[in-house]
Order: C-alpha cells, then structure tokens, then sequence
C-alpha cells in the first residue's frame, strides 16, 4: 500500500533522525494477518502479499541504516478467540500444544520465510515470541483464557529457534516481560 509506505518511510527517517539504529517488529503477533490458516487450524502458508510487504519494509530499514528484529508471535496468539470486523484475533494456542500444529507453521510459514530472509543483513534476529509467560500457566502468567502449559511453551520455542538456527544466519531471542 503506497500510503502504508510512505508513513513508514516517515516513521523510519524520524528514528534514524532521533539516533534510533534497531526496532522490534511485530511479524505475526496474534495471528490476525498473518500466516494463513485452514479450518482445522493448520498453517496453510503466507499470503499473497507477505514477501512484498517484508520486501518493503526491509527496504525502507535498510534506506535508514536501521536493523529490525522481527517478533514472531505475541502473548495473545494464545488469547480466546475473537472476531473483529471479520478478521480473527488470538485463538491459536493449538500451534503451540499441538506438535502437528507447531510443524504446519515451521513448515508453511516459518521456512519459507527464513529461507528467503535468512541471511538479510537489516535483519538483526528472529525473537520467537513477545512475553511467553502471558500465554502459560505458570505463576506470574495467565494473563490469556487461553494459558498453554509450559512444558509445551518450552517445546514450541524449541524447535522454533532450532528452524531458525538451522535456516538463518541472524540469532533467535526470547522476548520475556521479566
């Protein structure tokens, strides 16, 4: 979208005026946009537009002398599913508990994408999620309806971080709260 360019443009010339060098970016967060999901809720793939719009952004950091580190997955991934103007937000706890689940995403979604973007040199690293905690079962989380436990949180950053080791050459990061 030219205007969403344009105001990243902005947006990105203004860090970098302000000494601003890395930003975190929310790739998928709640699974509202991005990947795409079948009725089951199996990873299907990336949209039409994702490359394009990682192109771009990717372009415009580099343009500024900006390093991005993309977020994965947000805390309310986990969230009870909502609907909102159509779209759907959270509700995907499944690609964490569920193994098939956690590989239809590192197969459709993550390894395409870190295939292509692995080795970008704006790309400062992959944090696989933004609070765990908040989606887990564990003292000090919960903050979601819809809490995995935490062995199987433990699992799901596993053998995220071991695609991203295994495809990129950028690091993987965990973005805890505490």
């Amino acid at each position: 979208n030219p205007s969403s360019r344009a105001k990243i443009r902005r947006d990105f010339a203004w860090l970098k005026s302000n000494g601003i060098h890395s930003v975190r970016w929310f790739l998928f967060a709640d699974g509202r946009a991005s990947p795409e999901f079948d009725s089951d809720g199996n990873v299907k793939g990336l949209d039409e537009h994702f490359f394009h719009d990682m192109d771009a952004a990717l372009a415009i950091a580099e343009e500024n002398g900006i390093s991005i580190i993309f977020v994965l997955f947000d805390y309310l991934l986990c969230q009870e599913a909502r609907i909102d103007n159509g779209v759907q937000l959270g509700g995907h706890a499944s690609l964490i508990t569920e193994p098939s689940m956690r590989q239809s995403m590192i197969v459709h979604a993550l390894a395409p994408m870190l295939e292509r973007y692995g080795r970008h040199p704006a790309i400062a690293g992959w944090d696989v999620m933004n609070e765990p905690e908040g989606a887990m079962s564990i003292t000090g989380g919960h903050w979601v309806d819809g809490a995995v436990p935490a062995e199987d949180m433990q699992a799901f950053v596993r053998e995220v971080v071991t695609a991203i080791h295994r495809d990129a050459r950028q690091p993987a990061t965990l973005g805890c709260a505490s």
